[in-house]
């Protein structure tokens, strides 16, 4: 069994406890043009949390996951089951240029191929289309300290710095930039050229 598979009955409890309603606010509010009926996808989305505020706006969600688990804590929460996609970011299921909008928060050091999964939502991701991820920044104490403890559970915890992550989507045709949130954690929001 996964981590997420072992922790999802938990997930939102403990994400609650650290704050991540207010980081989900910062993601959607980061969108410059959030408009009802856009398509949303919310890559490593889990219980479907950032996908259901998106959805009270009015946007048209799905969400991404590598966890059945996580998945079906979604559902349960609202997120209709054939917007529910079990998918590695670096596969993603969707024709290329497809979504207005594409998040990732607090996800990304999960992905066995971070690259690749940057890759991937991009593709997925039309022209002028916004991308938005919300990740811990590398270099910092806490950062090094939660990557320890991941690791313990078999997670990949590869972080990058802010900078990495910038030049790394503008290689990929996403031009953006990076706002700190905290001494450890960063925003990135970019649109495809």
């Amino acid at each position: 069994m996964d981590f997420f598979a072992r922790v999802s009955p938990h997930y939102d409890s403990f994400m609650q406890l650290m704050g991540n309603e207010k980081n989900i606010r910062r993601t959607l509010a980061s969108v410059k043009n959030l408009r009802p009926g856009q398509r949303l996808l919310d890559v490593g989305g889990g219980t479907g949390t950032l996908a259901l505020a998106a959805q009270r706006q009015g946007l048209d969600v799905w969400v991404a996951d590598t966890s059945e688990e996580m998945l079906m804590h979604a559902h349960r929460k609202g997120i209709p089951r054939e917007r529910l996609v079990l998918a590695d970011a670096a596969a993603l299921p969707f024709p290329h240029v497809f979504f207005d909008i594409v998040t990732c928060t607090d996800a990304l050091h999960h992905f066995s191929e971070p690259t690749s999964g940057l890759t991937g939502m991009t593709q997925v991701l039309r022209s002028q289309g916004e991308l938005v991820i919300l990740d811990f920044d590398r270099h910092h104490l806490i950062t090094r300290a939660l990557a320890a403890a991941e690791r313990l559970f078999g997670e990949p915890s590869t972080f990058f710095t802010p900078d990495e992550l910038q030049d790394a989507l503008t290689s990929m045709g996403v031009a953006g930039s990076i706002r700190l949130i905290s001494r450890w954690q960063y925003l990135y929001h970019g649109e495809r050229i």
